[in-house]
């Protein structure tokens, strides 16, 4: 039976027994420690965070917005298009009218955010 990149087809052929048996696993899907090493972010000397994490980390924001609903039954409107905005984190619904968010502001901004479209219909004001 052939072998094919590593796998060797166990039975008649791959058509009629889909099971396969790999030679040599670790050479096939492990990386080596130092290479593993490479994809984690680096601590810096004074035990904080790589710059490049700390700069992901500082573009996360949280701002409060106050929306003209006429009840709290249409809540679910403005959470449903904030959270489909791609950027926004989270949205978190509390009291009758008001909203957490939470957002990337390297990805988006909040005045893109309360430029949403709903909010022509539901005026909102950041509080």
């Amino acid at each position: 039976m052939p072998i094919i990149g590593g796998i060797k087809p166990i039975g008649n052929s791959v058509a009629q027994n889909s099971a396969v048996q790999c030679d040599t696993p670790t050479e096939v899907f492990s990386k080596t420690s130092s290479e593993q090493n490479n994809d984690l972010p680096k601590n810096t000397p004074d035990g904080g965070l790589s710059t490049q994490t700390q700069i992901v980390s500082n573009s996360i924001e949280t701002f409060d917005i106050s929306v003209d609903l006429p009840c709290s039954g249409h809540a679910f409107l403005v959470t449903g298009d904030l959270e489909k905005l791609k950027g926004v984190r989270s949205v978190e619904f509390y009291s009758s009218n008001k909203f957490k968010i939470k957002f990337d502001s390297s990805m988006i901004s909040r005045a893109q955010i309360l430029g949403l479209d709903i909010f022509k219909t539901y005026k909102a004001t950041e509080i």
